[in-house]
């Protein structure tokens, strides 16, 4: 999960829609060092149909990003611990693809996309992955996805997830948006690297999946995969952070920073109120990666 998302025990789909234009920019970056969209067109078809799992899916900004990418026919298979953000999926879809020019319909169950680009037919899953990832991950597909997800994580829970994949449940990986460590202020503070220290020793709290690999995260992944015999490519996905965006970024990172060493409230509140102060000339930069993985000829 990306900065913001770790202000809060859940996503609230106001951050996932503020942030969505965010993270489109960022995977445009790494798209082009990934050669992404030649590696999508080899994906392995079934029947002409490529299977996508995602997992953590929110509010469906992975597929609005990848699926006019991927074209043809598509069927996902979207999973989700939170009943609400599955249930404004629907309408999500139907306006998203009406500003495409398409059209998105719902039988009360899958829900079928068409654009210009494919068609997609969705089957939303209500699932906990700390405690059912083997469900997420066992279903048949060609790709497994996630955005903004392995930072959150531990490493005996990814460890399980490579397992996964290399026993054949899904053959090609692709994982966005994993938080890298990198905070850049321009100007500088004399507190930033105090307060980024407590930030990023809360991102390795256990949210759910054991001690979260927070900043290790891409390069924990890359390792991971490597020794289970796949091929790993990453990429720079670093967010550019708006001015009106930065303020609850700040009291995002001081709430974080303030409940990880108490003792240094009065240096963090100055912090807090500072950057804050500083925002409308200040350039904020915030590290992400991206990774696709693919099994290693032999």
């Amino acid at each position: 999960m990306s900065a913001g998302a770790h202000f809060a025990a859940h996503f609230a789909a106001d951050w996932l829609r503020r942030r969505e234009p965010l993270d489109g920019a960022a995977r445009n970056r790494s798209a082009v060092a990934l050669d992404l969209d030649r590696w999508l067109a080899g994906l392995p078809r079934n029947h002409g149909v490529l299977h996508v799992t995602d997992l953590g899916c929110g509010l469906g900004a992975n597929l609005r990003w990848l699926a006019p990418r991927i074209g043809g026919l598509q069927r996902w298979t979207v999973c989700d611990h939170d009943d609400a953000l599955l249930a404004q999926w629907p309408a999500q879809m139907a306006a998203w693809a009406a500003s495409l020019g398409g059209r998105c319909s719902d039988d009360g169950g899958a829900l079928t996309l068409q654009l210009a680009s494919c068609t997609v037919v969705i089957d939303r899953r209500r699932l906990d992955l700390s405690t059912q990832l083997h469900l997420a991950s066992r279903m048949p597909a060609t790709l497994l996805t996630a955005s903004a997800l392995l930072d959150l994580v531990s490493a005996a829970w990814f460890d399980r997830l490579v397992e996964s994949l290399r026993a054949g449940h899904a053959s090609h990986a692709l994982f966005a948006l994993s938080v890298d460590g990198r905070i850049s202020w321009q100007p500088a503070d004399e507190a930033d690297a105090r307060v980024q220290a407590c930030f990023e020793a809360h991102q390795h709290r256990d949210k759910g999946f054991g001690p979260a690999l927070g900043a290790q995260a891409p390069a924990a992944a890359e390792r991971m995969l490597s020794a289970a015999g796949f091929d790993v490519r990453r990429a720079d996905a670093h967010w550019d952070v708006p001015t009106a965006m930065q303020p609850e970024l700040i009291a995002g990172m001081a709430d974080a920073a303030l409940e990880q060493r108490p003792d240094l409230r009065r240096l963090i509140e100055g912090w807090r109120e500072r950057r804050v102060k500083l925002a409308a000339g200040t350039r904020l930069c915030i590290g992400h990666h991206d990774l696709i993985a693919w099994p290693r000829a032999r």
